[in-house]
């Protein structure tokens, strides 16, 4: 089996260095160079007046509605709703591990 080197793999792929937000937009900054423009829609955010902050040592952003209701989005829900390669993977992986699940739920 050859040992492949993903893009997800690489050094700042996961970590969050910015976060900003325009006409409902959502501009996330990574380590590694990459930005991506997501609709804060596909958060759950409907308001267009929030503050985004990085958390969790650049692990995810924490958006902040004028209600005061925080949403928390991790990089794995940024990469996967804008890395369609990514996502499959995690379904991938996801799948492989509810196999390994029924398997052993079968052995005991």
């Amino acid at each position: 089996m050859t040992n492949t080197i993903t893009h997800w793999s690489a050094p700042g792929y996961s970590d969050i260095v910015s976060a900003r937000h325009a006409a409902g937009d959502i501009d996330v900054e990574f380590a590694n160079g990459d930005v991506v423009v997501i609709p804060a829609s596909t958060f759950g955010i409907a308001t267009t007046d929030f503050e985004l902050v990085v958390a969790d040592g650049g692990l995810a952003i924490r958006a902040i509605q004028d209600d005061g209701v925080a949403v928390d989005i991790s990089w794995t829900q940024v990469r996967t709703a804008t890395d369609p390669e990514f996502a499959k993977e995690l379904r991938r992986r996801d799948a492989e591990e509810s196999r390994r699940l029924g398997l052993r739920l079968k052995a005991l």
